[in-house]
């Protein structure tokens, strides 16, 4: 049987504990995300403003106005959340409305006209990890094959680069040059923008080591990271399997 994410009796909740299942087109909004991660998130988010403002009903959730939206924010403001966090709460729950607008449960978006914290999108994020954790992560492949040097390009690219797994992906061979002087990354971040940065020797010698193992100099187009046994589909590899890489050491 799947589980609930609130029982049918609302009574004896606490408040904000299980709603969202309960209330159909609230259920319907979450299930239409393909992504479990975003899925988790824009849920955590939801119950998190519904345990706020002691939300017990589906008609409690859809009669918030800009006020409680406000109020929610300033609380995760005094509580110490980072501005990416509470502007993706918001995000969360102004998608939640979006949809009950579009379904004509409710008249407007409160979200909408609320100040969100500024979001430095030019900075991109990696898995944070003590000196000593990116140490053992670096030695761990093996640099003789084909695979270990990819995957030591990978990690050193995630370690010293700060950058989100998407943009791994997303490298490609002529994201890697030369400018005065510089080895430089040049990463596409969320919408669209380009964020060049310059790297450290030892990733500098990661990616000449493995970019002369696979010798792609003809095609600056290709893919930086791809399939070891697939490479000549020149399909980059996905978030999925660079997530299980990192994993994997």
């Amino acid at each position: 049987m799947k589980k609930e994410i609130i029982p049918t009796n609302l009574s004896v909740l606490a408040p904000g504990q299980n709603l969202l299942t309960q209330v159909p087109e609230e259920s319907v909004w979450l299930a239409n995300f393909v992504s479990k991660q975003t899925k988790a998130t824009y849920k955590n988010a939801v119950k998190d403003f519904i345990g706020f403002h002691g939300i017990k009903s589906a008609e409690d959730l859809r009669g918030m106005r800009q006020a409680h939206m406000i109020a929610w924010r300033d609380r995760l403001i005094e509580l110490g959340h980072s501005e990416r966090t509470i502007t993706n709460r918001l995000s969360a729950v102004s998608s939640l409305f979006d949809h009950l607008c579009e379904k004509q449960l409710v008249p407007t978006n409160p979200v909408n006209g609320i100040k969100r914290p500024k979001v430095d999108q030019t900075r991109v994020k990696s898995p944070l990890l003590t000196k000593q954790q990116v140490r053992r992560l670096l030695d761990a492949p093996d640099p003789n094959t084909l695979k270990g040097a990819r995957d030591l390009a990978i990690l050193s690219v995630l370690a010293y680069a700060g950058c989100r797994i998407s943009e791994v992906c997303s490298l490609r061979i002529k994201d890697y040059y030369e400018d005065g002087g510089y080895k430089m990354l040049s990463f596409r971040i969320k919408g669209g923008k380009r964020h060049p940065i310059g790297i450290n020797r030892e990733l500098e010698v990661a990616l000449d080591y493995y970019l002369r193992m696979i010798d792609h100099s003809g095609d600056l187009d290709a893919p930086m990271f791809m399939a070891v046994q697939r490479m000549s589909q020149k399909k980059p590899l996905t978030r999925l399997a660079v997530d299980n890489l990192f994993k994997g050491y």
